[in-house]
């Protein structure tokens, strides 16, 4: 299998082939090691999100517009927003998601949770 991308998410969702979530109960240094990257990463991507939500307030709501422009919006805001950083705007972003809500879902997948547990083999 070509993995050509990995979501990260909270425990909320079931574990996916493709949608990597934390480790509820780790057990081995593998898998905390895992737990911590996986932590991180998260979070950075809330804080960019919610900087961008800030930035561009049609993020921080449901978008009203069909699938396709919704799209293109949110690649639009991605460029415009590294666009401003690039040429030093200094937008105040006083975001502070350093732990971000965890929620858990009980829901068993056994092909994510076969992936996910090879993933922390290879990769930590």
């Amino acid at each position: 299998m070509i993995i050509r991308g990995l979501l990260l998410g909270d425990n909320g969702y079931a574990c996916r082939p493709y949608f990597l979530t934390s480790v509820i109960y780790p057990t081995t240094q593998q898998e905390e090691n895992y737990n911590r990257a996986h932590k991180r990463t998260r979070n950075l991507i809330e804080r960019v999100n919610g900087l961008r939500k800030r930035r561009f307030p049609c993020l921080h709501r449901t978008l009203t517009i069909k699938g396709d422009t919704s799209v293109a919006v949110i690649c639009a805001t991605a460029v415009l927003h590294n666009i401003a950083l690039q040429y030093g705007d200094n937008f105040q972003h006083d975001v502070d998601l350093e732990n971000v809500d965890v929620y858990e879902n009980n829901e068993n997948n056994i092909l994510g949770l076969a992936f996910r547990r090879q993933f922390i083999i290879q990769h930590f």
